[in-house]
């Protein structure tokens, strides 16, 4: 149950930080179109003073514009959101490379720690790790309860009387 949820975990963080990735890559194209358009647009306001441009042509520029705009917008909150995901799965303090290189993906600091020590801090931090223990205790704990309902139990009863003749009487009761 563990190792599956181990994999599970692996495959959900690299699926969230290539979404990351995406959502960076986008952001960055969106701006410079945006940087793009806004220049446009300034040369269109200008050729319109100058009486080269229509207000028409203009207007589609600011259309243009807000569009763009609406875009970088749309994709800083896809990336903030992506970036929230990849901090609930692997952590706050998780390292999150701005790309997939060689060089970046075995940070240096991380050279003198082991695979097992990497999934040792994974099992103690992880909180769907955690969960998937309470979990299995619960049932461990459910089943023993279980277990005891169907076990034999032995009651004792002693009574004791004292008088001419001192006798006691024991009842053993069992299920």
């Amino acid at each position: 149950l563990l190792l599956s949820a181990d994999y599970t975990l692996l495959g959900r963080v690299f699926l969230v930080w290539a979404e990351v990735m995406t959502a960076r890559d986008q952001l960055q194209i969106a701006k410079e179109t945006l940087l793009t358009v806004n220049r446009k647009l300034m040369e269109t306001e200008k050729r319109l003073k100058a009486g080269e441009a229509t207000i028409d042509q203009l207007g589609l520029e600011i259309a243009r514009q807000r569009q763009r705009q609406a875009e970088v917008f749309e994709l800083q909150t896809r990336k903030e959101l992506a970036e929230q995901a990849l901090a609930d799965l692997a952590g706050p303090n998780a390292l999150i490379p701005n790309s997939f290189t060689l060089d970046n993906a075995v940070p240096d600091r991380l050279a003198q720690i082991t695979r097992g020590e990497i999934f040792q801090t994974i099992e103690e931090r992880n909180p769907e790790l955690i969960a998937a223990r309470f979990s299995e205790q619960a049932a461990l704990l459910e089943r023993e309860k279980r277990n005891a309902d169907h076990s034999a139990t032995v009651d004792i009863y002693a009574t004791a009387t004292r008088g001419e003749n001192d006798t006691a009487v024991y009842i053993k009761d069992e299920k």
